[in-house]
């Protein structure tokens, strides 16, 4: 199905909504999925016979924390009573997972990739997919769709870079897993140096300065409901990645992608980086103002319009 590209995408008006706190159906399943490499914990919102979204959260979250806040925004309802919403929680990163393994190597951000193929063939998903992905979730998504091209329709990815990891993110990194007196993984703890650092990663400065509520809504998933040794586990792995794209490879990414990216995002210059690698007939790219890397938390309404104009270039959605 080619993509069309509507030229509504250009000038989106947004505003800035009341974001309550965390929290996804009341009445939500988790289904816990064995991979070769990991246990995943999957909720289905849906029909597995409409068309298929799989979203995949950024580090220190998990689905409801990354992805409620726009799945609840009245804006995206049209677009998910078309779809059938699938949230994967990366390997140890739902709220009270025990602690991962010191002996064993969290995932690769490959492996992590081949994961989604596991979970589409647990629920024998055979049509083509379309990814959400926010900041690292979104890297596995891409991964996802360079190794296993023909199960990927589209992609939108959200604050996600993907590159490997710069000095930049290099440092918030080591910022975030080692501001606890130096401990290691395994007596790693949540400090407030720590959460702060997320919290800048995650959104932009007067997001921070003005929206209390929400600062303190993130603050207590990261401290008291995240297993902070799991989260610099997944850092580990994130941060040493390797590049996806090598120069002169040729490698291009033909899934029909928008990327949606903050103003004052910590990583604007990584996220639009390699934009040249996807194939120019089926890219959007939309920058919303004063926002960091989740644009869709901060302002849903800037977010839900243009993925509805993309699905109708797609196809999926009608006016």
């Amino acid at each position: 199905m080619a993509y069309v590209a509507p030229k509504e995408l250009a000038g989106i008006v947004t505003e800035v909504p009341e974001i309550k706190d965390i929290g996804g159906a009341a009445d939500a399943v988790l289904t816990s999925i064995e991979t070769p490499t990991g246990t995943l914990n999957v909720e289905i919102q849906g029909d597995l016979k409409d068309p298929i979204l799989v979203t995949y959260h950024d580090i220190g979250l998990d689905h409801n924390s990354c992805f409620a806040g726009l799945m609840n925004y009245p804006g995206f309802a049209q677009i998910k009573e078309m779809l059938c919403v699938i949230h994967i929680d990366a390997p140890g990163q739902t709220p009270g997972s025990p602690v991962w393994p010191i002996e064993t190597p969290y995932p690769t951000m490959d492996e992590l990739a081949d994961q989604i193929g596991a979970v589409l063939d647990h629920y024998k998903i055979t049509k083509r997919i379309l990814g959400m992905g926010a900041g690292a979730g979104g890297q596995v998504l891409t991964r996802f769709a360079i190794g296993y091209p023909s199960r990927v329709q589209g992609l939108i990815l959200i604050g996600s870079s993907p590159s490997a990891a710069g000095w930049i993110e290099w440092g918030y990194s080591k910022a975030a897993r080692w501001s606890s007196t130096g401990l290691g993984i395994a007596e790693a703890e949540m400090t407030p140096l720590a959460c702060s650092n997320f919290l800048t990663q995650y959104f932009g400065s007067s997001t921070q300065a003005n929206n209390k509520d929400l600062m303190d809504t993130y603050t207590d998933h990261l401290t008291n409901k995240m297993t902070y040794q799991n989260i610099a586990a997944w850092m580990t792995s994130y941060e040493s990645r390797e590049e996806i794209f090598e120069e002169g490879d040729g490698l291009m990414i033909k899934a029909n992608t928008m990327m949606i990216y903050g103003s004052e995002s910590w990583d604007k210059d990584g996220i639009v980086d390699k934009f040249d690698r996807f194939d120019p007939s089926g890219i959007a790219k939309i920058e919303v103002e004063g926002c960091g890397n989740m644009v869709h938390e901060e302002q849903p309404a800037a977010v839900c319009e243009p993925i509805r104009l993309y699905l109708e270039g797609l196809g999926y959605i009608n006016r």
